[in-house]
């Protein structure tokens, strides 16, 4: 199967995922995405009704075997399990309670360009291929090896100028840049302090997250830098924040928590000084020269 239908990403990704929630992803969203976009839910419609029937499950006549069905909420969960895993990206406003359902696959390979390459390099290769043979077939055997090519050398394709017009493209970057990567060692390494052992984590996905966190959501390398850190010694937020989708989703409530918790600190400090923490953005966050940051 070529890399632009299914990818080592996804299948990582997906492989510790329920069941029902690999055959949502399988045979409705990755099935019906559109491979020039990434997206689903606009050239190709997906609904909730849609997604329930692919689930059910009928037993045979006779059979001693319970229908199986899902409530829509059932199905909601599983959907939010495919957004924090990675392998989906909401686009649609949830707010509004719309049917149609819109999603970016940022783990699968969707550039059309890239298939349409395969494709036509491909073609090109059994064309040549083909004309050889023609060749061979209709040279004249009874002539010397001089004959044929004056230099006496055969004469053979240049590997380097053969598909000289042929465009060459590389694989999207979706992972993230280094920066993402990093950030994700930092974080398991934060959190996993009081384990036996490391936390156990999909890099390519966490690495997903923070690239999001960043390009999606603005928030800069030293905000989350701190805020993981701060999460990760928290009392009660160290055992709840243990993955970069977690940090995105309680975003605003981390920051406003932290926030409010150095106001107080600042105050016992040192009373009357100005802390700025009238906002709840981490716009102001300063790195110290012990590493740390402070608002």
């Amino acid at each position: 199967m070529n890399s632009w239908r299914w990818n080592e990403d996804e299948d990582e990704a997906i492989d510790s995922l329920p069941i029902e929630a690999q055959i949502i992803y399988l045979r409705v969203f990755r099935k019906h995405m559109d491979y020039a976009s990434g997206v689903v839910g606009i050239k190709r419609t997906v609904s909730y009704s849609q997604i329930k029937e692919r689930l059910e499950y009928q037993p045979p006549v006779h059979s001693n075997e319970k229908v199986k069905e899902y409530s829509r909420g059932q199905i909601k969960r599983l959907i939010q399990k495919l957004v924090d895993a990675g392998l989906l990206e909401r686009l649609h406003d949830t707010s509004k309670g719309v049917e149609k359902m819109i999603f970016r696959l940022p783990m699968a390979c969707s550039d059309a360009e890239i298939a349409r390459h395969e494709q036509d390099t491909a073609s090109a290769t059994q064309q040549n291929a083909d004309e050889t043979k023609a060749g061979d077939d209709n040279r004249d055997t009874s002539a010397t090896r001089e004959a044929r090519h004056p230099s006496g050398s055969p004469v053979t394709p240049n590997p380097l100028t053969t598909f000289e017009g042929s465009p060459k493209k590389s694989r999207p970057k979706k992972w993230g840049e280094p920066v993402d990567h990093e950030l994700v060692n930092e974080m398991v390494e934060a959190i996993s302090v009081d384990l036996e052992s490391p936390v156990k984590h999909s890099p390519t996905t966490w690495a997903n997250d923070m690239r999001l966190l960043r390009e999606r959501d603005g928030r800069s390398v030293e905000q989350i830098r701190y805020l993981i850190g701060w999460t990760a010694k928290h009392s009660f937020w160290s055992d709840k924040v243990m993955s970069p989708s977690k940090l995105r989703e309680k975003w605003d409530q981390l920051v406003k928590q932290a926030k409010n918790e150095h106001e107080q600190k600042k105050s016992r400090l040192t009373p009357g000084r100005h802390t700025g923490l009238e906002n709840t953005s981490t716009d102001g966050l300063v790195a110290q020269e012990d590493g740390t940051y402070e608002f």
